[in-house]
């Protein structure tokens, strides 16, 4: 089984405490509005955007574990359509650490 490194850090605290913290499960989304003009095709384009949940290792060693593209008349309806997915994406995170950790 391959071997991935902790994207974590030690940083200082308040009286001499130190924590150790960083993600592992992370969600990136680009947004683009709607535009007349795009590098591939120079056609009209609605707003859109790309969702990415990733699991993340170090600063450009990254596990892709899922890819959505949306695409709506305004921001409000791909707004609405990004946050439903990364809802569902971490429900079903829950839900599977829950499982193998076996709690409740």
């Amino acid at each position: 089984m391959q071997k991935y490194a902790l994207n974590a850090e030690w940083t200082d605290d308040c009286q001499g405490k130190k924590d150790y913290d960083g993600n592992i499960v992370s969600i990136s989304t680009r947004y683009w509005p709607e535009s007349d003009f795009t590098p591939i095709g120079g056609k009209f384009v609605k707003p859109h955007a790309k969702s990415e949940l990733f699991l993340r290792f170090g600063e450009h060693d990254d596990l892709t574990l899922d890819l959505k593209e949306f695409e709506g008349e305004t921001f409000e309806e791909v707004k609405t359509q990004v946050e439903e997915w990364a809802q569902e994406k971490m429900d079903e995170i829950v839900q599977l650490l829950k499982s193998r950790y076996k709690v409740d």
